[in-house]
């Protein structure tokens, strides 16, 4: 079920603002969620973060925290319904993920995935990324269940 609360804005602008990775707070660089193998991963982040107690994932940072460069013009990619179709295509249950977007102090505006914790089943892959040159799927693989870990790295329930 998705929580009807609202968000708390200054949390949003923190998230954007302070730029601390987290085991409930992963960031990512702007990337092309059109290709198979990043929407792979992200659904990997997704299914982590949801089976960890839920999270967020926030698009537009390098992993030494700086803003990604470009930034892009056009942030449909990062839409709530192109976040919830990499789920849909990817996780079982799918969770239903809700997107804000952020504007900085900077003046840029960034997408922030609000994932929301499980429930009472855990989610599972139920479809490999696309295969690499080994023929071994990449970025997430069936039957999968995905947590957070410190580091924080989203990785196989061992």
């Amino acid at each position: 079920m998705v929580s009807r609360v609202p968000v708390d804005q200054n949390l949003l602008i923190d998230l954007v603002e302070r730029r601390i990775e987290a085991p409930d707070v992963e960031y990512k660089r702007w990337m092309p969620l059109a290709e198979n193998f990043e929407r792979a991963n992200i659904a990997r982040h997704l299914c982590a973060l949801a089976n960890s107690g839920g999270g967020w994932l926030v698009f537009g940072f390098e992993d030494d925290g700086s803003p990604s460069d470009p930034h892009p013009e056009d942030l449909s990619p990062y839409s709530q319904d192109a976040i919830n179709g990499i789920a849909a295509k990817y996780l079982e249950p799918a969770p239903h993920c809700t997107v804000h977007q952020v504007k900085a102090v900077s003046g840029r505006i960034y997408p922030i995935v609000r994932v929301p914790t499980h429930g009472t089943v855990p989610l599972c892959a139920k479809s490999d990324g696309p295969q690499n040159e080994k023929k071994r799927p990449e970025g997430i693989v069936k039957g999968i269940h995905y947590i957070r870990i410190a580091g924080p790295q989203s990785v196989p329930i061992t």
